[in-house]
């Protein structure tokens, strides 16, 4: 098992040998200029740094993982987030030579990380969790600073709920006609949606995953920060 890395400037061809086979194996800095990958060597986790200028090799680091699962470089490049599977809850954070700058975990036994997302400034780093949660870290101290949950009944009164409303254009019996014409057939089958804002307490309507199959749907396995890091979109 290897990456080929193939160069469309001047054809040239560069290998990486042991790349580890995980969901996000390989991650780029947003500047392209670095690129690292998770490696599996020896029944041990390792990380490879590569500069992506001559494929040469800058830094070659251990993990404290049981199982990989996945590698993200903050948008400045400055820091690797590295988790490991859903089995151990434990996020690592590297910086570009390698060094271990923190590491986190929330909890011991149950299923832990299910997705990971940086915000555009490098500031937070959100983690979502099979616990259905979602958990803030900040830059300068790597310590959680908030907990969002997805409740089941919306009781805050600042929380706007939007609620989408569809609604079927209504027709006369004097306007149908077979076969119908091109026009009507197509507004037969448009429809109109608009939001309306509900007034709290909400009660959401959610399918109960089964529990007792394999890969279980559950757990927040979305995340989205806005431009300007002061929204997060979740999805449970």
């Amino acid at each position: 098992l290897r990456i080929t890395v193939w160069s469309l400037c001047t054809k040239s061809v560069s290998y990486i040998k042991y790349p580890k086979a995980c969901q996000q194996g390989v991650a780029f800095t947003k500047d392209g200029r670095y690129m690292a990958v998770a490696e599996r060597r020896d029944c041990k986790d390792f990380i490879s740094i590569f500069v992506c200028r001559n494929w040469q090799l800058l830094r070659h680091f251990d993990t404290e993982t049981q199982d990989l699962f996945g590698i993200e470089w903050a948008p400045n490049g400055c820091v690797l987030a590295a988790w490991d599977t859903c089995l151990e809850y434990k996020v690592l954070l590297y910086s570009l030579d390698g060094r271990l700058l923190s590491s986190y975990r929330a909890y011991e036994w149950p299923l832990g990380i299910k997705s990971i997302a940086w915000s555009p400034s490098s500031q937070f780093l959100a983690i979502g969790s099979f616990d259905e949660k979602v958990r803030i870290l900040n830059h300068v101290t790597w310590k959680k600073i908030t907990e969002l949950e997805h409740p089941a009944v919306i009781t805050n009164k600042k929380t706007i709920v939007y609620k989408e409303v569809e609604k079927s254009p209504t027709l006369g019996t004097e306007r149908l006609s077979f076969p119908p014409t091109r026009a009507l057939a197509s507004s037969l089958f448009s429809t109109q949606s608009k939001y309306d804002i509900c007034q709290v307490p909400v009660s959401l309507h959610y399918i109960k995953p089964v529990a007792d199959k394999a890969n279980p749907k559950v757990g927040v396995g979305m995340l989205a920060f806005s431009a300007d890091n002061c929204f997060l979109a979740t999805k449970n």
